[in-house]
């Protein structure tokens, strides 16, 4: 069965991805993604020790220099949609080196900054675009190698955040300690270009006519499938071939019906069988004449497909049936609220441990003890809701306890008691990290997900830009940090009881065509690869 062809690309051949080798180089790929977790969400998360540095420094309001936080928290969310163009137009390998020469270069001429302005524009803009292109490359290249794991390779990338926090907190202290900050950052930008080196390992994967798979050399990059390529996700259509039948087998566990799906493209009249367990990866472009690689394109050409991919970007977004979904919308309102304040302990627990005398030494550490409760968090409660299926129960109930964390440090007058603040919000904000889009295909479907997933990022990056600034505003106005942590608590604790009228119809008043909706879906054939 043949899928209908797009009249927007009749000069180009629309093939079945790359089989995912599930291994290989694969694993190289997840290591150098797990560097550039280490070391991205390490900076960004521990820059909270910065924080104090310059607030001595600049002699400016709270507020004002949280600002530059807020940029480098909220803005790679904002410009999500154009790095996935570049990411489609350019190829991981080259994003994902450019990102880390972008993050390297923004820390290193911010040792010339003489205003908070300035290190709004290097680190806050120019550092985030940086940030924003290792995150996307690094994630979809992993994506790209594991099919069968990809649970377990994207775990094993994505807790580098957990270790980076927990390594870069008392790291940046002692720097700060030794050489102040503009030797830190010296120091920082020296670390970020090592993802220069990791963007590297990010060869895609190709398919070679005789079926086995091995990673491309750098003149064989292939573009990496165009957003048009969505609409062919989730389709699940069936084939007589009896070879492929006989690699078939019937998933009913909740868990996996979430990550996989069975797709069936027909090519060159063989019928190529596909487990899409990544929406995004369902096809891949290739040009007919094989002979045109990526090096033999010429700028212009990638600018036009640039731009082509951005629009393809926007267009894609715009989908009214989910802005009817009230379920989706509460989700992202919850979501939204917590964005909004859960940087205040990432950013101000250093500076609130220091007005109580605490060193800042082991003021960093507590930065390091959200890192790795957040760790522990997001296998603990994943695992939990892989076994009760009930992720969006398991989210609400974790953001009522993280708020209760949070409206706990104002009272916190001892060293113990702010590390025991700290590691259950840590813990409990893993569900953020590990739950949310298991909580998408939940409320809006396997098929809306990467478009619904757009809108709530969207939404992330407008809520932690403009809370962090406003936290430290709090503050400026209050002149201490209690009625900042206790009106941040409030708020996420709030963002969980959002929640629980969506729980409350889901097991209470949920119809017989849901049920027959999710036993339809538990049927789906998925292709053992």
């Amino acid at each position: 069965m043949e899928l209908e062809e797009d009249p927007a690309r009749r000069d180009e051949e629309t093939v079945a991805p790359p089989i995912a080798p599930d291994g290989g180089w694969g694993w190289i790929v997840v290591i150098a993604a797990f560097i550039v977790y280490v070391i991205a969400d390490g900076c960004t998360f521990s820059f909270g020790v910065f924080y104090t540095e310059l607030l001595d420094y600049f002699q400016q309001s709270k507020g004002k220099t949280a600002i530059i936080v807020g940029l480098l928290y909220g803005f790679p969310l904002l410009i999500s949609p154009f790095i996935c163009a570049l990411v489609t137009s350019f190829g991981c390998r080259i994003i994902g080196r450019l990102g880390g020469i972008f993050t390297g270069f923004a820390f290193l001429i911010s040792i010339f900054a003489t205003s908070v302005e300035f290190l709004c524009f290097t680190i806050g803009l120019i550092g985030s675009v940086g940030l924003a292109m290792c995150y996307l490359s690094s994630i979809v290249s992993v994506s790209f190698y594991f099919d069968k794991r990809r649970g377990l390779a994207t775990g094993l990338a994505v807790c580098g955040s957990g270790i980076g926090t927990l390594v870069f907190a008392p790291l940046i202290e002692a720097m700060l300690v030794q050489y102040s900050w503009r030797g830190s950052l010296l120091l920082i930008s020296g670390i970020c270009f090592n993802m220069l080196i990791t963007g590297a390992a990010f060869i895609p994967v190709v398919k070679e006519t005789n079926s086995t798979i091995r990673p491309a050399s750098p003149a064989a990059t292939k573009r990496l499938p165009g957003i048009r390529d969505l609409r062919y996700r989730s389709q699940y259509l069936l084939a007589d071939d009896e070879d492929s039948e006989s690699h078939c087998r019937s998933q009913t566990h909740r868990s996996d019906v979430r990550r996989k799906a069975s797709l069936i493209l027909s090519v060159d009249s063989k019928v190529v069988n596909v487990t899409e367990s990544c929406p995004e990866l369902t096809t891949v472009r290739e040009t007919v004449n094989d002979s045109t690689t990526s090096d033999d394109k010429t700028i212009v050409s990638r600018l036009k497909s640039f731009w082509v991919n951005l629009k393809d970007v926007f267009r894609s977004m715009i989908e009214p049936s989910i802005a009817k979904n009230v379920r989706f919308l509460m989700f992202c309102g919850s979501n939204f609220l917590l964005c909004l304040w859960f940087g205040v302990p990432y950013v101000y627990i250093t500076d609130f441990a220091r007005l109580y005398d605490i060193s800042m030494q082991d003021g960093s550490l507590l930065v390091s003890v959200i890192g790795i409760s957040s760790m522990f968090g997001q296998i603990g409660l994943g695992f939990l809701s892989d076994k009760s299926g009930r992720p969006v129960l398991i989210y609400a109930v974790a953001m009522c306890l993280c708020g209760g964390a949070v409206c706990f440090v104002p009272v916190c007058f001892e060293y113990w008691a702010m590390c025991l603040a700290m590691s259950i919000f840590g813990f409990f904000i893993g569900a953020n990290y590990a739950l949310a889009t298991l909580i998408v295909i939940e409320l809006v479907g396997l098929e809306k997900m990467p478009i619904a997933f757009g809108w709530l990022q969207l939404g992330q990056g407008i809520a932690t830009l403009t809370g962090t600034p406003l936290a430290g505003l709090m503050y400026d106005l209050t002149g201490d940090y209690d009625l900042t942590f206790s009106v941040a608590g409030a708020w996420i604790i709030l963002s969980g009881l959002i929640l629980f009228p969506v729980i409350i119809k889901d097991n209470f008043f949920s119809t017989d065509k849901t049920k027959l909706k999710a036993a339809e879906y538990s049927e789906v054939p998925v292709i053992d690869l």
